[in-house]
């Protein structure tokens, strides 16, 4: 083992998938967890997709907002992202979206794909980690004070905006109130007045930190708190009396948090299901001074292809759960036709957020519309609907992850239900509606859902209707757009990958 001084702090680096709580309060162990050679292997064989591309428009669109983002040199959410997150390079977005851009109706393969989706030529993603310390502050948010100093990340949403919020809970909450809990035997303390967030701090012996902000909308929890569970699941299947702490997230008002805290729950409830941790492990929303911690490699803030790992680790854990075989045949639709999925997205279901954004949310009528005329143009597929409004699916992850992965072809507006190309086998289609036109979300390569193509090196196109063209339905809040365009897009990506002649 090596010792090497960074600052206060004394850090001992361990051998590599060793969990080891330091004895002497001052120290902090740090472990690699290599992902197993079985997981490597099959990532980096998976052939290159064919093709990555998106419509010119997406592209212009940008120079005619206020602040284009071609001409911002930073991250356009600088306190929300680490700078090094590929959605703050703009260079790198603008490149990719001039090799990319291909008109609507092109049908040749211009063959361009994300270099991340090449595995046989790409960097291999970072190695997880797990951080191990004792008797320390852990704040709701995951900054952990100990004698040795304070630990905080910066990978995960909002780590480099809530650094004077760590500073602050440090200065709020110093260890050295951690007397009281050893004079009481644990119980609950108050720290200093002007704690982030709440001046309460209550005891746990023993915690697993996976709170970061954002951690309670559905994106976050299925790509970003989730798999760092279960990359360590033995540990916790094997310790149940260790806690876990998730739960950062803050709105504006206490009424806000609460109903943001519950649709969290309510959207973790079916993946801690699948896996067996019970729901009454968790630490929700509350500042914890706990005499051992754990801490694994934070969630790279909507980049999936930063969490490689953890999340192929997840997918392969959920595919021996449910004994799916990878090698079958993709799509068994009505018994001979691959699977066309079309994703809708509504403005009443409990288990979708942002529910005033009506540029996402179709009505039945118009979705109906859509998968009508997809059906008609792609007979070779059968198109099939998955709402989010179906109760008994939305509270099924286990029946979401053995419909997708007979899907071949994959359609829907931007949003966490698009997260389900995980479970799709690898170079698969999938076509993401992006209505945002200066958003860096839409954009291939910085936006999410791209990267989680480049994850299983899907094919992947983003259409992005010009603004004229959406009709806005005020009942409802639901939006329409020019479906014939939409489907010639498609139609055309799907013959320039091979899927249809």
């Amino acid at each position: 083992m090596q010792e090497t001084l960074v600052g206060v702090k004394t850090w001992r680096r361990l051998p590599d998938s060793t969990i080891l709580v330091p004895q002497d309060a001052s120290m902090i162990h740090v472990s690699s967890f290599p992902v197993s050679k079985a997981v490597t292997s099959w990532w980096k064989d998976i052939p290159r997709p064919v093709q990555m591309r998106v419509e010119p428009y997406l592209c212009d669109v940008v120079l005619t907002k206020r602040i284009p983002i071609w001409n911002n040199t930073g991250c356009q959410l600088a306190a929300y992202m680490n700078p090094s997150a590929p959605r703050c390079q703009t260079k790198y977005l603008k490149w990719i979206c001039d090799s990319a851009r291909m008109p609507i109706t092109e049908t040749r393969p211009n063959r361009f794909v994300l270099p991340e989706s090449d595995h046989s030529k790409t960097e291999m993603p970072p190695q997880p980690w797990l951080l191990t310390a004792r008797d320390a502050f852990v704040s709701m948010c995951g900054h952990i004070v100990t004698q040795g100093g304070l630990v905080h990340t910066t990978a995960n949403c909002m780590a480099t905006g809530y650094r004077n919020q760590a500073l602050l809970f440090q200065k709020r909450c110093p260890i050295s109130l951690a007397t009281r809990f050893e004079a009481r035997g644990g119980g609950n303390i108050t720290c200093e007045q002007g704690a982030p967030f709440s001046d309460n701090i209550v005891y746990h012996k023993r915690v697993f930190v996976v709170g970061e902000v954002d951690d309670t909308y559905v994106y976050h929890i299925h790509l970003e708190i989730m798999p760092r569970l279960i990359y360590h699941l033995d540990f916790l299947i094997a310790n149940p009396d260790i806690k876990i702490m998730v739960g950062c997230d803050s709105k504006k008002g206490a009424e806000r948090t609460l109903a943001g805290l519950r649709h969290g729950l309510l959207s973790m409830q079916p993946l801690m299901d699948i896996v067996g941790l019970d729901m009454e492990r968790l630490v929700v929303h509350q500042h914890v001074y706990a005499n051992e911690v754990y801490l694994p490699m934070e969630g790279g803030c909507q980049d999936p292809v930063y969490n490689t790992w953890q999340i192929l680790h997840m997918r392969n854990k959920f595919m021996q759960m449910l004994q799916i075989n990878e090698a079958e045949k993709v799509g068994d639709g009505d018994g001979s036709k691959p699977i066309m999925m079309l994703m809708k997205r509504s403005s009443d279901a409990k288990h979708t957020r942002n529910g005033h954004d009506s540029v996402r949310q179709w009505s039945d009528a118009f979705t109906n519309q859509i998968a009508q005329q997809l059906q008609d143009e792609f007979p070779m597929f059968q198109v099939t609907i998955f709402s989010d409004r179906n109760e008994t699916m939305m509270r099924c992850h286990a029946c979401q992850i053995q419909v997708f992965n007979k899907v071949r072809v994959l359609i829907g507006v931007h949003g966490a239900g698009l997260a389900n190309m995980l479970y799709m086998k690898s170079n698969s289609a999938v076509i993401e509606f992006g209505p945002y036109g200066n958003d860096g979300r839409c954009l291939l390569g910085g936006g999410p859902f791209s990267r989680i193509a480049s994850v299983l090196s899907h094919n992947y196109m983003i259409h992005h209707p010009p603004f004229e063209e959406f009709k806005w339905i005020k009942e409802g809040a639901t939006s329409e757009f020019n479906v014939t365009r939409f489907v010639v897009h498609i139609d055309s990506f799907l013959k320039s990958i091979g899927f249809v002649q």
